[in-house]
């Protein structure tokens, strides 16, 4: 992509980033490695500005890239996914609170009795929320996104965390929660490999036409 194959949309958007498009088929830096970073950096904006977060993504971009003209193709695809893992992170922190709400709410039907006897879950389940919401670990895409689809979730990192044989404390909420993760991730894909395998175990339909015909009576003659 030189400047002449810039589309104006292009141009309006990099300066508003603020990033400039000079050296881009300017004819004394045409093929220098910069003109050429900037004309992939180019494409790789003009692809991205198309999905349905790019404005949020463009705001926290500025937020962390003081100069801008310093964005590469690589830091650009980085920072996308370090956009989409703190959104999650965050996204995250506030499903756990939920089912800490729900949990509490639902505690409440219960007797005192069964209240006292939760105390320890009911503490510890709130020390996960309020990590969750300080610090979080250093989780894929991949890890936050089955996470963010299990139900309860809170109840799978506190049912790992409490199952673990050495001394569970604060430091070892971020393991449970990668280990919650790794767990999830792994059930799903048994389950996906199940549900192929079921699949193409599954006698294939014949068409009505490759089916055999009836046979015809044969005709019994008197005597």
């Amino acid at each position: 992509m030189n400047n002449m194959e810039l589309s104006q949309d292009i141009i309006l958007e990099m300066h508003d980033m603020g990033i400039s498009t000079m050296g881009i088929g300017d004819g004394y830096e045409n093929n220098s490695f910069v003109a050429e970073l900037k004309s992939r950096l180019a494409s790789m904006i003009d692809e991205m500005r198309r999905q349905p977060d790019w404005a949020e993504f463009k705001d926290y971009l500025k937020n962390k890239i003081n100069d801008m003209d310093k964005l590469t193709p690589y830091i650009l695809e980085q920072k996308y996914v370090d956009f989409q893992v703190d959104r999650g992170l965050s996204k995250l922190a506030d499903k756990v609170a939920g089912d800490y709400e729900k949990y509490i709410a639902d505690l409440r039907t219960k007797t005192p009795d069964d209240i006292i006897r939760s105390a320890y879950e009911i503490y510890n389940k709130g020390y996960i929320v309020d990590y969750c919401n300080m610090s979080m670990t250093s989780l894929s895409p991949d890890d936050i996104q089955v996470l963010l689809d299990t139900d309860n979730v809170l109840d799978e990192i506190y049912q790992e965390w409490d199952g673990m044989v050495q001394f569970n404390g604060v430091a070892e909420i971020d393991t449970a929660i990668e280990e919650a993760a790794y767990r999830l991730r792994s059930a799903q894909a048994v389950k996906q490999v199940m549900e192929q395998k079921r699949a193409a175990e599954l006698p294939t339909p014949k068409a009505a036409e490759d089916k055999p015909a009836p046979m015809k009576p044969t005709k019994r003659t008197r005597r």
